[in-house]
């Protein structure tokens, strides 16, 4: 059994709008799946220090703050993984860019109503509760 954390981020923009991340389709997980910006622990690192450093390396924007949301356990296979998400703000929109094109499609703000993603019920939820 292998254990996995992850940490995610709902960084909205002006208009309410979530940024979300488009994966290629040579992802072993999620292809083509529309996600927050975030990824994996690594092992040395503090969950916090994941998230603003993932944020980082797939979009260019630099978290100025976040707090905890949520998290969610899955087990996919025979792995289990805790998501840890946190709602973040950042100091520098205008620096968006997807810096992982051999990853991602895109990184762009959304309206999450109108499209369908993977993190869905879980941004209705800080919608729901804002």
């Amino acid at each position: 059994m292998v254990f996995k954390i992850f940490t995610r981020a709902i960084i909205l923009d002006e208009n309410d709008r979530v940024l979300l991340l488009k994966k290629n389709s040579k992802q072993k997980y999620w292809a083509w799946e529309l996600m927050l910006p975030g990824w994996t622990l690594e092992f040395w690192e503090e969950i916090t220090e994941t998230l603003v450093r993932e944020i980082k390396e797939e979009t260019n924007l630099t978290v100025d703050k976040f707090i905890l949301f949520d998290t969610v356990k899955m087990i996919i296979w025979e792995e289990h993984w805790l998501w840890v998400y946190y709602l973040a703000t950042v100091e520098n929109l205008s620096d968006l860019k997807n810096m992982e094109p051999e990853k991602h499609e895109f990184c762009w703000f959304l309206d999450y109503k109108e499209i369908e993603l993977f993190d869905k019920d879980l941004i209705e939820k800080y919608f729901f509760n804002k």
